[in-house]
């Protein structure tokens, strides 16, 4: 008696940890390569793939974007202090006047605020850039799948040795089936 398809191991397998793809896994089979997760199941005939690759990438676009949002953290960091001075002197002036009205003391005194509060807000904004930055390099290892006329792309956070293992377990698999 011979096995279902579904009774067969697989040769290959890698589970995603972390991540858009967290808790599902990629499955090679003798003539498939199927991805499963908990609320979706795709299978890819090995002999319809055109192509497989495997490659690293650092997210070049959050690094910039990370390092702008440094530089404007630092720059209102910069502008806190000379700021500060500038609003409590104003704040001085308008104190010294006579009391007739109530706007322009009020509107010094959210500004004085928000001007207090700008040390903090910066120091935020450099943690969440520098993060940005970190995330970035790190990058992803991504395996792509060419499947006429679609492709599919699996990415992993960092350098991920396992996924290039089973990119090359299924890239020879694909090759054997085109013999």
């Amino acid at each position: 008696m011979s096995a279902q398809p579904t009774d067969e191991a697989p040769l290959a397998s890698f589970e995603f940890r972390r991540g858009e793809l967290a808790g599902s896994h990629l499955s090679l089979f003798s003539s498939r390569l199927v991805h499963r997760g908990s609320e979706f199941s795709e299978t890819m005939p090995l002999d319809r793939m055109g192509a497989v690759g495997i490659g690293f990438e650092r997210d070049h676009g959050r690094i910039v974007w990370g390092s702008v949002l440094l530089a404007v953290a630092l720059a209102a960091f910069a502008a806190s202090w000379p700021l500060r001075m500038l609003v409590t002197t104003a704040l001085g002036e308008v104190a010294a006047q006579p009391p007739g009205g109530g706007f322009l003391p009020a509107a010094l005194r959210a500004l004085d605020f928000c001007v207090a509060v700008l040390p903090f807000a910066s120091v935020a904004i450099a943690l969440w850039a520098t993060a940005w930055v970190v995330l970035g390099w790190i990058g992803d290892t991504v395996l792509t799948v060419v499947i006429a006329p679609a492709e599919r792309v699996y990415a992993a956070r960092g350098r991920d040795p396992a996924l290039v293992e089973f990119a090359e377990a299924v890239a020879a698999r694909v090759a054997e089936c085109r013999r």
